[in-house]
């Protein structure tokens, strides 16, 4: 029975740094409505999850259904809590892990981290151990039951909030990491800061008028 392979996507709007970002508009869409978009264009996986914190707003749930993608509410401070109970609840085998904070990815680096996951039989395959493509592409494959291990292993709150903690620095765990060509990992299109955001917004809108890339 082929495996089913899920992006999980990590989003809240309670980011001490730049509350509310994922849901600043550039063009037409919401930031992570740009995200969602792109990583539904991902060839290799079968499904997208939305994970997010239990928020007084609906836009989570609002976005999950306008996108028709999968969407679990769980802990806004223990992550690989939510992330595991998602990947649970929809009964996922392999988890393409996406943060929220990576509005311009591009779902072919995706595909080229999840064939890899594919290809290598590691148990962690990731484009940033350690990174070269840019920040903001940032994308790491890993099974089920290797989720579950970390879950149950996880003390500190570093091991809840960063999923990958503990699959990156435990030896017995065998990993790949994706390299690009040319290393760009000195170029930020993350969305941390208020700066980020005029950055993105900037290549979404200016990229739009002039066609010359389809960016959603």
């Amino acid at each position: 029975m082929e495996k089913k392979i899920s992006i999980i996507i990590e989003a809240r709007l309670g980011s001490k740094r730049f509350p509310e970002k994922v849901i600043k508009k550039a063009g037409d869409h919401l930031l992570i409505e740009h995200q969602i978009l792109r990583l539904k264009k991902s060839k290799l996986a079968h499904s997208l999850i939305l994970a997010t914190p239990k928020e007084k707003s609906n836009i989570f749930r609002n976005i999950s259904k306008k996108f028709n993608i999968s969407h679990y509410e769980g802990s806004e401070t223990n992550v690989l809590k939510r992330v595991y109970f998602a990947a649970k609840k929809f009964n996922v085998d392999i988890i393409v892990r996406s943060t929220g904070d990576c509005p311009l990815i591009d779902p072919k680096i995706v595909d080229e981290v999840i064939q890899s996951y594919l290809q290598k039989k590691k148990d962690f395959v990731a484009n940033t151990i350690p990174p070269t493509f840019p920040d903001g592409m940032d994308i790491s494959v890993f099974s089920k039951l290797l989720l579950k291990e970390s879950y149950s292993k996880a003390k500190t709150q570093l091991q809840k909030e960063n999923i990958t903690s503990i699959m990156r620095n435990d030896k017995s765990i065998s990993k790949f990491n994706v390299k690009n060509k040319i290393d760009l990992s000195n170029l930020r299109l993350t969305l941390d800061t208020n700066e980020d955001y005029k950055l993105i917004k900037f290549i979404f809108e200016y990229f739009k008028t002039k066609k010359k890339i389809n960016l959603i």
